[in-house]
């Protein structure tokens, strides 16, 4: 075979650019870039340009159906299928992947082929003028090579010009009459500049672009792959259309805004490409003198806008306090967090601007009054509903802190940005209002919303098409650890063995900046954690498993290192929430659904432990809180929870007669309070007998006879024990009668034993009577005190509420 004819672009022009130096031209080889024909021609299965390849023979476009054929082959494809197989046999292209086309079978001729027999189209014409075979043809003595017509006139395009008249190659030829049939009034010179060339699906073709254009777009191709991003090849041409389109000779004076949505996502890639050059424009140094900050350059995800702080010294001052807050911060949100600090500046900015005449510009005129004006603002917005209460005390208490760190900074200080601020120009502490009371009882979901999310997680794992998020979101409902502690896990070191036996999730508590804290988890836990370890060797097999994350990302993550983010977990499991079937609780009770979000998780798991009982001071250390006050407040929702449902209950508590002790109409606190004080409990209910209540229920005087007992006291909670107790007693009884070695007087303990049967039997009978006799809302609102009342009486393993199952 002979070798192929390789037609070189003309050299344009030579540009200085920055980017020049830094192009790892060993690394582009890789990504199939061919600088002479400036075309990108990846291999099939890249792991940053992945493409699979046409079935069908000489076809190089890439696959995009189900049966592994392109768009063209699919639809020229044989319906029956004993002729599809030699159809796939069959050569279909006249050029390679690079868009070089076959030279023409005549030897010596410069033209490429254009026919399916091998031959350039001139000589076609002549054979078929001729009458000739091919055969007879190519060894006709008038049979001649041709010479070259050039290469092809548009600027894009590498083939060679097979038009006479034109000299353009066979598509151009055929683009260029198509367009001027449209458009008669045609410039056919803007045409010629500004057609793209003719590739495959699976090349992209610079070809065209201003030097400068290329090497910033091979330079921003090249971070993006050695980050592990994907760019997929229709999305990198939709690219280099709307960069010939603009006419524009440097990426960095193109506005393209991102825009969401899979059909506008070229115009995302193209926006990325933008910010990595400017990125490498820049150092910190330099980056922290803007008023726009690029978070990427410090090392950071997201931009922070000081712009909105109009007063020159105070956005000078915000600058500072960010550049000295970024490095004392941990985890993935740290962006986000200085941003809503330097938030709290602007409004003070906006204060300033309401209730000065000069606009607050002139910081050596401020007073102790601004900062009056600025909170008798925050309370007036409250007021109106503007803002909640709640963020009217965020935003004063993190100004506070903000103006003091400004000051610990040396920021007022001669030659700063605040030097002559007034000392009075601060948030005393009674300034900032008091927290709102937040008990967090909306926050821990019930029981039962969680076994269903738990039978809904596959419906996750489908949305979200990986099983990441899926795995993740589980993980967070077993272990109650925050969103980025999950999603920064690493492949390798997640788990580690006990010595008893056990295991430990290894984790950081970016919040706090604890390393490798350790948290004991369940077997079920850790199966969860195999599995997803499992999943990812199997996605990504030739990585290193030190350098993988436990849940890494779906998508753009060729390598596989790339973990996905707590903001991306938030976003799927909205979707999931969302999309999910209504929850209904039992009484056909509907649960809200803006209830349910990632941290919500969190709070179920303290909650938890502290109905189990759980002390504050290990639930303070498994939670990672900075101070048992936070932790506290978990212990204070079961406290209410479990006095509205004591209080539920008093109104239904009954005597050994079954007859009821509560007269009143009403039970208030004060009313449960009283009752609570004056008893003491036992296995079946309460008492209220004088000495025994002293003794802590430790010296009952009637040897602990209570269903016989007029101090004692019962209600529905304690249905349950008082059936347990019944069968016991009917089996104590049966053993005994059936005893042939008991003496007489053994056996007339069964008279005893006849008594409390009988009295077990009526205050059963009394309860469910009552309960009968409720109306559907009464009977539900005691049914769940008696859960809440029940739950505070017994101490189980503590672990995920599990479905129940059929028998």
């Amino acid at each position: 075979m002979r070798a192929l004819t390789v037609l070189t672009a003309p050299e344009g022009p030579r540009f200085t650019s920055p980017f020049e130096p830094l192009l790892d031209h060993s690394f582009l080889a890789g990504l199939g870039w061919d600088p002479v024909l400036q075309v990108l021609a990846p291999r099939e299965g890249h792991p940053c340009l992945p493409w699979a390849a046409c079935r069908k023979s000489g076809c190089e476009n890439r696959a995009n159906f189900g049966n592994g054929l392109c768009r063209p082959c699919h639809l020229k494809r044989p319906a029956d299928a004993a002729d599809l197989a030699a159809w796939l046999e069959e050569e279909k292209l006249w050029t390679d992947r690079r868009g070089i086309e076959r030279p023409c079978a005549v030897a010596e001729c410069a033209r490429p082929r254009g026919r399916a027999n091998g031959l350039c189209e001139s000589h076609n014409q002549l054979r078929e003028q001729r009458g000739l075979a091919l055969e007879l043809f190519l060894l006709d003595p008038r049979t001649k090579p041709l010479p070259s017509l050039g290469r092809c006139r548009v600027n894009s395009c590498n083939r060679r010009a097979v038009s006479v008249s034109r000299r353009l190659c066979t598509p151009h030829a055929r683009q260029i009459r198509e367009a001027l049939h449209a458009d008669p009034d045609l410039e056919e010179k803007e045409w010629l500049r500004m057609a793209p060339p003719i590739a495959v699906s699976t090349t992209a073709a610079l070809t065209g672009l201003p030097r400068l254009v290329q090497i910033e777009l091979l330079y921003a191709l090249q971070e993006r792959s050695k980050r592990g991003t994907k760019t997929p090849l229709h999305t990198l041409r939709k690219v280099l259309t709307v960069v010939r389109e603009s006419k524009t000779t440097s990426l960095l004076d193109l506005e393209v805004p991102p825009t969401r949505g899979n059909a506008n996502y070229h115009k995302t890639v193209l926006a990325e490409m933008r910010s990595t050059l400017a990125m490498a424009l820049t150092t910190p140094a330099e980056e922290v003198k803007k008023d726009h900050w690029n978070l990427r350059v410090l090392g950071y995800h997201g931009t922070i806008d000081f712009r909105p702080i109009t007063q020159q010294w105070l956005r000078e001052g915000a600058k500072h306090w960010a550049e000295e807050e970024l490095p004392r911060r941990r985890g993935s949100a740290i962006g986000m967090v200085v941003r809503s600090f330097v938030n709290h500046f602007a409004m003070l900015s906006e204060s300033l601007r309401l209730h000065r005449d000069d606009g607050g510009q002139d910081l050596r005129l401020l007073s102790r009054r601004d900062i009056v004006q600025l909170t008798t603002w925050m309370g007036r917005l409250e007021q109106v509903g503007d803002i909640s209460a709640r963020t009217r005390w965020l935003k004063l208490a993190q100004l506070k802190r903000v103006l003091v760190d400004c000051r610990d900074y040396g920021l007022t200080r001669p030659g700063q940005p605040l030097a002559g601020l007034a000392d009075d120009f601060s948030l005393r502490r009674t300034d900032v209002p008091r927290p709102p009371e937040d008990d967090d009882i909306g926050r821990a979901l019930p029981e039962q919303v969680m076994v269903i999310l738990l039978q809904r997680l596959p419906d996750l794992e489908r949305a979200s098409k990986t099983r990441s998020a899926r795995a993740a979101v589980e993980l967070m409902m077993r272990t109650g650890r925050r969103p980025d502690e999950i999603c920064a896990l690493s492949l390798e070191g997640a788990i580690q063995s006990d010595p008893d036996g056990g295991f430990s999730l290894i984790y950081t508590d970016f919040k706090n900046n604890r390393l490798h804290q350790r948290l004991n988890i369940r077997s079920e836990d850790v199966a969860v954690i195999r599995e997803q370890q499992v999943w990812v060797r199997q996605q990504w097999p030739g990585a290193d498993p030190k350098s993988l994350p436990l849940f890494p990302r779906h998508f753009r993550n060729g390598f596989g290192m790339e973990r996905i983010n707590d903001k991306t977990l938030y976003e799927r499991h909205r979707e999931w929430i969302q999309a999910m079937d209504p929850i209904m609780l039992d009484g056909d009770i509907e649960f809200d659904k803006d209830n349910i979000f990632p941290y919500a998780y969190r709070h179920t798991y303290a909650q938890r432990h502290a109905d189990q009982g759980t002390p504050v001071d290990v639930l303070c250390q498994l939670m990672g809180h900075r101070s048992m006050e936070a932790t506290q407040t978990y212990y204070r929702v079961n406290e209410k929870r479990t006095r509205d449902a004591v209080s539920s209950l008093l109104p239904f508590q009954v005597n050994v007669r079954g007859q009821r002790t509560w007269t009143g109409t009403t039970c208030d606190d004060s009313s449960a309070n009283r009752y609570a004080i004056g008893a003491v409990t036992t296995p079946l209910g309460g008492c209220h007998e004088p000495s025994n209540m002293q003794a802590g229920g430790r010296a009952c005087p009637f040897r602990m006879r209570c269903l016989g007992c007029g101090h004692f006291r019962t209600d529905p909670s304690y249905l349950p024990e008082l059936r347990g107790h019944l069968d016991g007693l009917l089996r104590d009884r049966e053993r005994i009668l059936a005893a042939s070695e008991l003496a007489d007087w053994a056996r007339t303990d069964t008279q005893y034993l006849d008594g409390e049967i009988e009295a077990s039997r009526r205050l059963i009978r009394e309860q469910d009577s009552k309960l009968d006799a409720m109306d559907a809302e009464t009977r539900t609102a005691v049914v769940e005190a008696s859960k809440v009342v029940r739950k505070q009486r017994q101490l189980v393993q503590l672990g995920l509420p599990q479905p129940r199952r059929n028998p």
